[in-house]
């Protein structure tokens, strides 16, 4: 019994092999069909697998990226919120100081007012 054997050069080879090689044993086919079978499906789980992996990860990456706009979202919150206080704080400030300083010119005018009021004593 005689085999060609060729490889991916375009090397051919003939070799002979013995007759317990070429007859093929009562279960063989059936063995040799059961193997591939668990290949196939041993195929698929690690497709499975690899396709479960990819999908967990990329939830993962999705998580953390909702994750990092919402801690972005709280520290613009955040700072919006100093900002009005600031805000609201400086405007405080320049209304006392409006109202200190209208005090102390209503006090002025006040003094000149009663100085012009006073009748010169002859």
């Amino acid at each position: 019994r005689l085999v060609a054997v060729g490889d991916a050069n375009g090397t051919v080879s003939l070799l002979e092999v013995c007759e317990s090689l070429a007859q093929p044993q009562a279960n063989e086919k059936n063995a040799i069909a059961s193997m591939l079978e668990r290949e196939f499906k041993q195929e698929k789980n690690l497709e499975q697998r690899d396709r479960d992996l990819r999908r967990a990860k990329a939830l993962e990456a999705e998580a953390k990226k909702k994750e990092s706009i919402d801690e972005k979202e709280k520290k613009d919150a955040k700072m919006e919120e100093q900002l009005r206080t600031v805000d609201a704080n400086f405007l405080n400030m320049i209304k006392e100081a409006e109202d200190d300083e209208s005090k102390v010119d209503g006090f002025v005018v006040g003094n000149l007012d009663d100085n012009a009021n006073q009748q010169p004593e002859v």
